[in-house]
C-alpha cells in the first residue's frame, strides 16, 4: 500500500492496482475551493501517469461526498490574477483548477473510475464529478441537487442547516 506523505484536502492510497482518492475537508462538506481542485486534478494525473493502476475509487471523507463550490471563499493569488484578466464567467468555466478541467480529465483516462456518494452531492459534485464516473454508488440517504433545481437546492441548503432530512420536490 502506498499513501501520500503529504497532508491537503485529498487523499491518495494504492493498494495493489486500485487508486482510492478521497476528498478530505469533512469539515465543509468537501466543498471545492482552489486547492482541492488543484489537488483532486494532481492525484488524477499520477493516475494517468502510471501504468500500474488499473482502476480509481473516488470518494468523500466524512458525511458527504462533495457539496460543490464553496461560496463566498478567498481565492488564491494566481487565481485571482485569471479572474481579472478572463472575467468571471471565462474563469469559472476554465480557470485554474476549475472543476471542468478536471472533468476533462477524468473522462480522459484509461482506467475506470467508481465514486462513491453519500450523504450531500450537490452542484459541481454531481454535475462534474459525480456523474463523470463509469460507474457510481450511492448510500441510501444521499441528498442530490443540480444547479437548475433551485427549490430542491434551497430545501437541501435548509434541511442541512436544520439538520435534518431534506423533502425534495424535483422542481
Amino acid at each position: 500500500m502506498v499513501v501520500s506523505a503529504e497532508p491537503g484536502y485529498i487523499l491518495f492510497e494504492q493498494t495493489g492496482s486500485i487508486a482510492r482518492i478521497t476528498l478530505n475537508r469533512p469539515e465543509k462538506l468537501n466543498a471545492i475551493n482552489y486547492e482541492v481542485g488543484l489537488q483532486l486534478w494532481q492525484a488524477l494525473a499520477r493516475c494517468e501517469d502510471d501504468p500500474s493502476i488499473r482502476a480509481i475509487i473516488l470518494a468523500g471523507a466524512g458525511r458527504a461526498f462533495c457539496a460543490g463550490d464553496e461560496l463566498g471563499r478567498e481565492h488564491a493569488p494566481d487565481e485571482e490574477e485569471y479572474l481579472r484578466r478572463r472575467g468571471r464567467i471565462k474563469h469559472y468555466v476554465s480557470g485554474p483548477r476549475r472543476w471542468t478541467s478536471t472533468v476533462r480529465l477524468m473522462r480522459g483516462l484509461s482506467q475506470p473510475i467508481v465514486a462513491r456518494l453519500q450523504g450531500y452531492v450537490y452542484g459541481a459534485g454531481y454535475e462534474g464529478w459525480g456523474q463523470s464516473p463509469d460507474a457510481a454508488y450511492w448510500h441510501q440517504g444521499s441528498a442530490v441537487a443540480e444547479a437548475d433545481n433551485l427549490e430542491d437546492l434551497a430545501e437541501g441548503v435548509a434541511a442541512f442547516k436544520a439538520k435534518r432530512p431534506p423533502r425534495f420536490t424535483g422542481r
